[in-house]
């Protein structure tokens, strides 16, 4: 098992765990742009207290979302993304909810060449 594999799986364990004494589930919903949004019930935590990254990984990328502080303690939870523009992911903490915006991989559509016979 390559060395980040052993990672990853060490981490979604642990955050498995950690969501079920924590009860922070996540969910996703996809709009009609094919923006998916990420909530995550994150109440007691300030936004300075948050943190939201992309992490590059050989099996691909990660976004990691944390949150630490002194009454609610450690949060962490990664999940896998594919097909998303990282460069263009938003986020925003109101009323204890994070919302991360994950719009779709914009690709060009190709010029196909039509062979006239």
């Amino acid at each position: 098992m390559h060395y980040y594999s052993y990672l990853y799986n060490l981490n979604h364990d642990l955050s498995s765990v950690f969501s079920k004494f924590y009860g922070a589930k996540a969910s996703i919903q996809k709009d009609e742009r094919g923006n998916s949004t990420l909530s995550i019930p994150l109440a007691g935590y300030k936004k300075s207290e948050v943190s939201v990254r992309v992490e590059p990984l050989p099996e691909g990328d990660f976004l990691v979302v944390k949150a630490e502080n002194a009454k609610r303690g450690k949060f962490y939870q990664h999940f896998a993304i594919s097909d998303v523009d990282i460069t263009k992911i938003s986020a925003s903490l109101q009323d204890g909810i994070l919302e991360v915006t994950l719009p779709p991989l914009e690709q060009p559509k190709p010029t196909i060449e039509i062979k006239v016979t």
